[in-house]
């Protein structure tokens, strides 16, 4: 079964009513299927796409990502979403989620052999996660220690910047270009020393960083008021 037929059906009627940017991802999804060749950033990327819609439409942060598990013979998929408000809270990160996926055995979406073609054959052995948002610091270090080999990113979430006089990310990120500089130096060691790679995606279509930041961006703001409620609302029960 290829990752296309395994789509979800989601009634365009419905997507609308989670604003113009769901509307628009769904639709670029469904006039993309088939486009980007298995195994490829691309590939891995819209996959990752399609679950960050489904992580907004659920009322997480629109957040999506994939981890790809490859040995000599296989290529097995996990395709993960973001569940903060869903899930337990603030460990449900998508690329958290994504490790713990690959490395807890359970079953892949989509597994096909290492030898479908090109792409797929010059796949690195091990775990990489792609993701449609640079991770974060939480998920940098669950990366980090999960023994992952490469990690993806469809779109940057801040710039390196100075305020002060100190170097910093004006975004909730710090492991892309300079700004990898900003993590803790033993965080940087390993690293280097499990040849760890983060690499921000140049797609070969536009639509795949625009809508991978917009769903993001339009669930943001609402996500982080309705986190600090529940905190807050924790806090209050805890008081009693």
């Amino acid at each position: 079964m290829s990752t296309e037929d395994m789509w979800p059906e989601l009634d365009p009627e419905e997507v609308a009513g989670f604003g113009e940017a769901a509307t628009t991802t769904l639709g670029f999804l469904r006039s993309s299927v088939g486009r980007y060749e298995l195994g490829t950033d691309d590939h891995f990327a819209r996959r990752a796409l399609d679950q960050a819609l489904l992580a907004l439409i659920e009322g997480n942060y629109g957040i999506g990502a994939v981890a790809v598990v490859v040995d000599e013979i296989e290529v097995r998929e996990h395709h993960v979403r973001n569940a903060m408000l869903t899930g337990l809270g603030v460990v449900d990160h998508a690329e958290t989620r994504a490790i713990l996926a690959a490395r807890g055995g359970g079953r892949p979406q989509h597994a096909y052999s290492r030898a479908t073609n090109k792409a797929t054959a010059r796949l690195p052995l091990g775990v990489s996660v792609h993701g449609t948002l640079e991770p974060c610091p939480m998920c940098a270090c669950a990366l980090t220690n999960g023994g992952v080999i490469r990690s993806v990113s469809t779109v940057l979430d801040g710039q390196l910047v100075d305020i002060d006089g100190v170097a910093t990310s004006d975004g909730g990120s710090s492991v892309l270009g300079a700004k990898w500089l900003l993590q803790p130096y033993n965080w940087r060691w390993l690293q280097e020393a499990m040849g760890l790679r983060f690499e921000l995606l140049e797609p070969r279509d536009h639509e795949l960083a625009e809508l991978s930041w917009r769903l993001f961006a339009d669930t943001g703001r609402d996500v982080d008021r309705r986190l600090a409620q529940r905190r807050l609302a924790d806090r209050a029960q805890g008081s009693e």
